[in-house]
């Protein structure tokens, strides 16, 4: 569960490129989640760095982050516009591709 913020200030509400954080409070539908899995946190980050690393083809694909899926890369979508090894696509602005900055 996760805790209640330990200051409140009253009539504030926080929010950016016009998500509030309390926006998806609503996660119930996650309990139980995940609970057949018996992989360790160290084996699911390794085949996680192996499928990132040697199996995805980011020339083909851009992850959304936003919403949970894989999208046909379109990189002239993005804003900055040097040729990006990795597409990431921001989950507040679509025209940001996080990944931009990586280099060989």
């Amino acid at each position: 569960e996760i805790p209640e913020p330990t200051t409140v200030v009253d009539n504030l509400e926080i929010r950016y490129h016009g998500c509030n954080g309390r926006d998806h409070d609503d996660i119930g539908h996650l309990v139980g989640f995940g609970e057949s899995n018996s992989s360790s946190v160290e084996q699911l980050l390794a085949q996680f760095l192996h499928f990132v690393a040697v199996k995805f083809d980011f020339d083909q694909h851009c992850v959304c982050i936003r919403e949970g899926r894989l999208k046909p890369a379109d990189k002239s979508q993005f804003k900055h516009k040097h040729p990006p090894h990795m597409c990431i696509e921001d989950p507040f602005d679509r025209t940001d591709n996080v990944a931009r900055s990586l280099t060989d």
